[in-house]
């Protein structure tokens, strides 16, 4: 199993074949035309794993889908996994931030509640 991009792969070029997709294609468009490189949305080459087999890259779309070209609904599901899994692999780390609440009943009972967004 690999996860590792060779420096040699045009991942911008894949990137640019989703962005006639409809679910996902104005997010990859943003990746493209996000400037500069160190805005959030901004394209980011993938964090490099440490599994090479030398065999292949990591799986990633080599060409856009629409959604109606799968014969079988769980090709489609695979299809958009690859294909979302490689976009977010390509984009900046998220940033989240954490909500926590403390309710306290009386003299005992405590009560919290943790929320990321």
């Amino acid at each position: 199993d690999t996860d590792i991009f060779k420096s040699s792969c045009d991942l911008r070029a894949l990137i640019d074949l989703q962005r006639t997709d409809p679910r996902w294609g104005n997010f990859a468009a943003a990746l493209l035309d996000t400037v500069p490189e160190t805005a959030p949305g901004a394209f980011k080459w993938p964090r490099q794993g440490n599994r090479d087999d030398e065999a292949h890259p990591p799986i990633h779309p080599t060409k856009s889908a629409g959604p109606n070209e799968f014969q079988h609904a769980r090709e489609k599901k695979v299809y958009d996994l690859v294909a979302r899994h490689f976009l977010a692999c390509c984009a900046q780390d998220a940033i989240g931030r954490q909500t926590t609440v403390l309710l306290k009943l009386g003299q005992c009972e405590i009560f919290e509640a943790k929320g990321l967004i």
